[in-house]
């Protein structure tokens, strides 16, 4: 009507063009709104679930994730802790070479060879607590974005997509809501279709026990639980203390005391008395190198234990498809992110946005 009055042909011009874009604004709105509706839907007919959302779907789906991550971690852990302790178990042997003089020192690590599994498990364990973080970074993203663009973000869009001199922001703000709002859990839900079909345990969760044969672990925890040594109660019981811990003096005092009665007798009181220090010297002294023979098999691994119980079932059974649960998670984080950008720039080429997106060609 100004432009009428005003006979302005270019203002007759710039109106039709402004109320064009401001249906084009309205239908973007419907449409924006209707996709985020249908989206819902569909996944509640294709889960099969009522009220069942897009961002729910994908959540459930980055539990499925996390919990495959982390029990094969807390599994991994408790076989890394287990090698480490028998890798560190150690005794050592003090054995007189000439009576009370000069003794000869040993010492043993039955299964110190085990230490050479730590490295790939320790690799291991750190590739898994990443992807681990980076699914629960995507959780906490899939929440923030659930929460936060409905309420706020969507509908400051839409009013910046109304006015001339916002219009290219409000388009470019209202793709980028719907990639976090709906092509972000889309992608997470293709992802995890594409990681159930190329992942060779398929789509259940993963349990490291039932990949790991009953026996190997059984194994090793008789291996990592020896027992005590060899007459352990007996070596370790109060009287043997008490015995040591009296010392020569006093038990030649207590043994030949007596003598010390018979008149002219204290020639045989000092041979009695040398006699049984000597005696207590020796066993207290030669007890140690005797009983390191009793220790030699103790804890100890023979090279088939070794290749059977720890090796073999690492690189052959734990690690590969540890090693394909890591590849897989990266793959599935990759197509997310794809499909993400990939939507997110074509949304906003359809709805008059900024095709480039810059960040967006930044990360890419």
């Amino acid at each position: 009507m100004a432009a009428n009055f005003f006979s302005s042909r270019p203002l007759l011009i710039w109106s039709k063009i402004e109320l064009k874009e401001l249906f084009a604004s309205v239908f973007i709105i419907i449409s924006v709104l209707t996709v985020m509706s249908a989206s819902d839907v569909f996944i509640s007919a294709t889960t099969g679930v009522p009220g069942t959302s897009i961002q729910s779907t994908a959540e459930a789906h980055l539990d499925f994730f996390i919990i495959s991550s982390v029990s094969a971690y807390n599994y991994l852990a408790e076989f890394s802790f287990y090698i480490s302790k028998l890798a560190s178990f150690s005794y050592s042997v003090s054995k007189p070479l000439i009576i009370f003089y000069t003794n000869t020192y040993y010492m043993k690590a039955p299964a110190a060879g085990l230490s050479v599994l730590s490295p790939p498990i320790y690799s291991a364990l750190d590739n898994l607590s990443k992807i681990t973080y980076a699914f629960q970074i995507q959780k906490l993203l899939l929440a923030f974005f659930s929460n936060t663009i409905p309420t706020l973000l969507l509908p400051i869009a839409f009013v910046l997509r109304a006015f001339p001199l916002t219009r290219k922001i409000g388009g470019t703000l209202i793709a980028v809501c719907l990639g976090a709002y709906l092509w972000f859990p889309a992608g997470i839900i293709f992802a995890k279709q594409t990681y159930s079909e190329y992942y060779p345990l398929g789509s259940e969760q993963l349990d490291m026990r039932n990949m790991w044969s009953y026996p190997h672990y059984q194994n090793i925890l008789e291996d990592a639980n020896p027992g005590n040594p060899p007459s352990a109660g007996a070596i370790c019981s109060k009287t043997t203390a008490l015995f040591i811990s009296l010392g020569e003096g006093f038990w030649s005092l207590v043994t030949c005391a007596p003598l010390l009665l018979i008149p002219g007798a204290q020639g045989a009181f000092e041979i009695c008395r040398t006699i049984i220090t000597y005696a207590y010297l020796g066993f207290t002294q030669a007890f140690p190198g005797n009983y390191g023979a009793a220790l030699h098999n103790y804890a100890s691994l023979s090279r088939e234990q070794f290749l059977s119980d720890y090796y073999n079932p690492l690189i052959q059974e734990i690690l590969p498809p540890l090693a394909a649960l890591y590849v897989n998670s990266l793959l599935s984080l990759l197509i997310t992110i794809i499909v993400t950008i990939i939507m997110t720039r074509a949304t906003s080429s359809a709805i008059g946005g900024d095709a480039m997106i810059y960040g967006i060609s930044k990360l890419v």
